[in-house]
């Protein structure tokens, strides 16, 4: 509740400045408050003050967007539930001051620190049954473009399915149309899907598997070169004579509507000899092309010129021209426009580029044939852009090549494609050649860019329920280069059971944030996502939602279950496996913007520190001035609804500024809800006053409802890195506006087993370039809070082996409120003073319950309950300034795990005769053990357990295992060790221990059994006697 106070009037006209909106306080929660107001002009000074009383005793940084109409806002944090504040702004210093408005926060939540809000949406997986018609594609996929084209005149709500034999290889770039008038599925699937050959429904697609008699292909030919839409003039190309800028040296532009004969393509090289020869004009004729004459010259086929005043076409150090049809003392050129007559007595010379001219390759009307040297290019006169033939290890082969900044992925989904669901399909791209040696060398501005392929599956935007099922998306390793595996925007879609693996782009030298590999990248309005049960190996970021703007939806709703995210060893610069070049890291999972994040039951296995200090997870919210600046007409206004002439993309908690109205809804209102995504014209203020009818007016938003929000971290395993986890609530870099702060994070029952980010000769794993590689990191922290985040919960994790310059188990920054830090072992390997607990004011970093209570709290009062933590190993000399319920055993024996070690294969489930068992005398909170329940993270990550053959006779055996839920597995067998062959055998599911009977073996014969689970799928060989 917001409301203004009469009794202290301030004027508002004091100075230079004034409000012309005063403070409105929106984004109300039981700990935190947003404040808004508009001002005349900006300032370079401001504040926010509050207070229970009217001391305003506490103070808030002011950020200030100047566009107009110019804002400032704040964030006020720690609040206490229930409790009424004043709240004023002022400006330079007190000059100016604003009318002081209160506001009540919300009740105390309950339980406190409250949980976060699940998954409202996940998508719904189950197969289709096929009711319609099978359009199977040709062996060498020569009708597949015909077949696209037919399912986008569909009709009607019948299942179809498009089958590809398997082994076929359809090369280049699909897109997959929208059916606006089909609103059943398309299933895309190989011929092997639903036989024996391929994996049953549910169960992840490996390696293990064929290639050869499971999958068909789709390969992209894109390769990214620097540029591709050229004109046959080269305009402004300030800075790139000596192949600088974004280009560098063998840097590739294709250029459109390039004179007949003359390959599409240029390069830069600055080996290239400089021109020597006249270089005298004596006349220009003709329009398109122009004739120059200039006698005597050296020029060839393909150079680029300049040309200085002439009269006839522009002249100017960045205009360049393409010489072609070079013939005795004349040579043609085409302008984009001839602006006058040639003169003479300008005395017009041309200057050449040495560094660009026309590709050297081959060229003529056929494709190519016979050998070729490796590296070697070749132009089919006609194909344009189309294609151009690069001479590979195995002879000629096409590829596409375009800019940089395009995607052109094998698989593309149109705006408004809904309902495919992939099965048994590899996606990948075309190998190449080596690259041109100028590639491997990043440029004078720091980029690598050219090589890559940006993409092997895009999604454009208003695409929904989309499946990609048991596939393999996979790049090439070195030489390739590789972006993303699957990018766009995805509403109600899953990508599950699949194996997405080498996602990687390499530099010869130094780290970029923008090139690295990502496996999977949801653009907003990604909302409804399941990624469920995949292999995602990548160098970069494995799972990334950036930040895109401030108007609409950002990614939500987003289910992150039984997968395991890998990271190569060989990607770290120094490792044995490494070859020699840098492989920039960041994060398995990294979120600038969503809500409602599920992330349960996964293997995170390896990770370094090469840019940034590499966490497993990082949730680190960022602002944008997209949007903010959009104004939409109001249409009509009733009882606080607003209707907007067009879409506004405006979602719930956005403050919106409406003005024009001649009504009582000018000012500034959060809104409480909208009818987004579509039509997205109408939205309701927040507390409005009830006025009915009206039209005029505007509608702009000038702060966002996005940032981080509802996010559990429950059941995982990570093993083996470098940091785990880090979050924040603000972003320190905004100057458009402040984010609501992060609401409600839980890390429970999560195993944590050797971080190290100690400096690369102590072993640390880091990048031995890399950021920390020299000197190590304060890192290895289990948890690193940087501030303006409420409602954390910490339970029941246990973290063996952090090594770091100053390892935490917990450390933040101001301000927070509501922390349960409970029942978690944490054991510290650092060296000097415990850093277990910590946190940092003011520069002052204190540990233990000092650091803590300066660093949760509600109105300066300490705010968090720490109790039946476990610290080990010889630390109770610290006992006193800990929290008094924390337990300290003296060694790793004490704890009596079962096998504690760093590396696999270890046991870190406890003893029957452990303290901290749920009948011990350590035991946690909640009666049951301290500590990760190791039983329940394994069956939530879908491990088996356990798994032999029993029982064996002549002509019968037992394969006996442990399934991780009631859900039903199978048991291959045979006697060929390659998957996909013999006979299968369900086990009906129900039970987790599981006998399956195998009958009618031959005796004396070797056979192979593989159990086919969701996640895991172990195997083994038993001889019948």
């Amino acid at each position: 509740m917001v409301r203004p106070v009469l009794l202290l009037l301030i004027p508002l006209f004091c100075g230079a400045q004034t409000f012309t909106v005063p403070p409105k306080v929106t984004n109300i929660s039981h700990a935190s408050a947003r404040v808004t107001f508009l001002l005349s002009e900006p300032v370079t000074n401001a504040d926010v003050q509050w207070s229970q009383d009217l001391s305003f005793s506490k103070s808030a940084p002011v950020t200030i967007n100047t566009s107009a109409p110019v804002t400032g806002s704040a964030v006020l944090m720690g609040l206490t539930p229930g409790t009424t504040y004043n709240v004023r702004a002022r400006l330079n210093n007190g000059a100016v001051v604003s009318p002081t408005v209160q506001f009540t926060t919300a009740a105390d939540v309950e339980p406190h620190p409250a949980l976060p809000l699940p998954p409202q949406v996940v998508p719904d997986t189950s197969m289709p049954a096929i009711n319609g018609n099978t359009y199977t594609i040709n062996s060498d996929c020569s009708n597949l473009q015909s077949v696209l084209n037919t399912l986008a005149t569909l009709t009607g709500n019948l299942n179809h399915e498009v089958v590809i034999p398997v082994g076929t290889v359809c090369e280049g770039q699909f897109t997959f149309p929208a059916r606006p008038n089909h609103s059943g599925w398309v299933i895309v699937r190989s011929s092997a899907v639903g036989t024996t050959a391929f994996p049953p429904e549910g169960v992840r697609w490996t390696p293990k598997w064929p290639v050869s008699s499971t999958l068909a292909t789709f390969r992209t030919n894109v390769i990214s070169v620097a540029f591709t839409s050229m004109n046959h003039t080269f305009v402004s190309w300030t800075g790139s004579p000596n192949c600088e800028g974004i280009f560098g040296n063998d840097a590739i532009v294709g250029v459109l509507n390039i004179a007949p004969g003359l390959t599409p393509y240029f390069d830069c090289r600055t080996d290239r000899p400089a021109y020597t020869g006249p270089t005298a004009i004596t006349n220009m004729t003709g329009t398109n092309p122009v004739t120059v004459t200039a006698p005597g010259h050296n020029l060839e086929n393909g150079m680029v010129v300049y040309f200085s005043n002439n009269g006839m076409v522009a002249a100017a150090p960045t205009t360049w021209y393409m010489v072609f049809n070079v013939s005795g003392d004349t040579f043609q050129i085409t302008p984009n426009n001839v602006i006058g007559s040639f003169n003479a007595s300008l005395n017009p010379t041309f200057t050449v580029v040495p560094a660009w001219r026309q590709l050297e390759s081959e060229n003529g009307p056929t494709d190519p044939s016979g050998p070729c040297t490796v590296g070697e290019w070749y132009w089919k006169h006609g194909d344009g852009q189309n294609g151009i033939w690069w001479c590979r290890d195995d002879g000629w082969q096409k590829y596409v090549l375009r800019s940089t900044s395009g995607s052109f992925e094998a698989i593309s989904l149109a705006s408004g494609a809904r309902r495919y669901r992939f099965i048994g399909i590899e996606v990948t791209q075309k190998r190449t050649p080596p690259f041109p040696a100028g590639w491997n060398t990043p440029t004078a501005s720091g980029s690598a860019y050219q090589g890559v392929v940006q993409a092997l599956v895009n999604a454009s935007e208003a695409t929904s329920e989309i499946i990609i099922d048991r596939c393999y998306l996979h790049g090439l390793g070195y030489p390739h280069r590789n972006r993303y595996a699957i990018t766009g925007y995805f509403s109600k879609s899953a990508f599950i059971n699949n194996y997405i693996d080498e996602i990687s782009w390499w530099r010869s030298s130094g780290y970029s944030q923008t090139e690295g590999g990502t496996g999977i990248n949801l653009w907003r309005d990604s909302n409804g996502v399941l990624t469920h049960n995949n292999y995602i190996a990548v160098a970069g970021i494995h799972y990334f939602a950036p930040d895109q703007g401030s108007d609409r939806q950002q990614p939500g709703d987003l289910t992150i279950t039984r997968n395991t995210f890998k990271q190569y060893p060989k990607w770290r610069r120094g490792d044995p496996a490494n070859d020699g070049r840098n492989y920039t890291h960041r994060n398995h999972i990294e979120c600038k913007q969503c809500e409602r994040l599920l992330i349960e039951g996964n293997i995170f296995d390896y990770g370094y520190s090469s840019l940034t200090a590499g966490q497993f997870i990082l949730m680190t919210p960022r602002c944008s001035t997209t949007g903010l600046s959009s104004v939409y007409n109001v249409s009509s206004f009733n009882n606080g609804t607003i209707t907007t002439t067009t879409p506004h993309y405006i979602y719930p908690g956005a403050v919106v500024h409406v003005n024009g109205t001649g009504s009582a809804l000018d000012g500034l209102w959060e809104v409480s809800w909208s009818n987004c995504p579509s039509p997205c014209n109408q939205m309701k203020l927040a507390s409005a006053p009830s006025i009915s009818g009206g039209a005029g007016g505007t509608v702009q938003m000038r702060q966002s409802q996005k940032n981080i929000r509802d996010v559990a971290v429950r059941h995982n395993l990570f093993y083996q890195g470098a940091e785990t986890l880090r979050i924040t609530g603000t972003d320190a870099s905004c100057t458009s506006q402040r984010i609501v702060p992060f609401q409600r994070f839980q890390m429970h029952n999560n195993l944590v087993v050797d971080t190290n980010i100690l400096r690369f000769t102590q072993g640390g794993r880091v990048d031995e370039f890399g950021t920390f590689g020299a000197n190590g990191d304060f890192g290895a922290r289990t948890l690193y809070v940087i501030g303006y985040v409420e409602d954390v919960s910490v339970t029941n994790n246990t973290v063996y082996g952090q090594r770091g310059n100053m390892p935490f188990l917990l450390y933040a920054e101001p301000v927070n409120e509501g922390l349960k830090l409970e029942n978690n072992i944490y054991t510290w390997n650092g060296s000097g003073a415990l850093t277990a607990l910590g946190g940092t004011v003011n520069s002052t970093t204190t540990f233990g319950t000092a650091g803590l209570a300066a660093t949760w709290t509600r109105d300066g009062t300490p705010n968090y309950s720490a109790r039946n933590n476990v610290i080990c190993c010889g630390l109770s000399s610290n006992a006193n300034s800990y929290p008094a319920t924390t337990s300290w055993p003296d060694n790793e024996a004490s704890v009596k795990w079962m096998k504690p070690a760093l590396s696999f294969p270890y046991d870190f489930r406890l003893r029957h005769d452990s303290s901290f068992v749920s009948a011990g005398s350590g035991r946690g909170t909640d009666e049951k053990e301290v500590g990760a329940d190791i039983d329940l993270m394994e069956a939530k990550q879908g491990r088996v357990k356990n798994a032999r053959a029993v029982e064996i006779t002549p002509t019968s055996a037992v394969i006996a295992y442990l399934a991780p839920d009631e859900a039903a597995c199978t048991v291959e067998y045979g006697p060929s060790a390659t998957w996909g062959t013999g006979t299968r055998v369900g086990d009906g599911g129900g039970r987790r221990d599981r006998a399956v009977h195998l009958t009618g073996l031959t005796p004396s014969s070797v056979y192979y059994y593989r159990i086919l689970c969701s996640v895991e799928q172990p195997d083994g060989i038993f001889r019948t006697p």
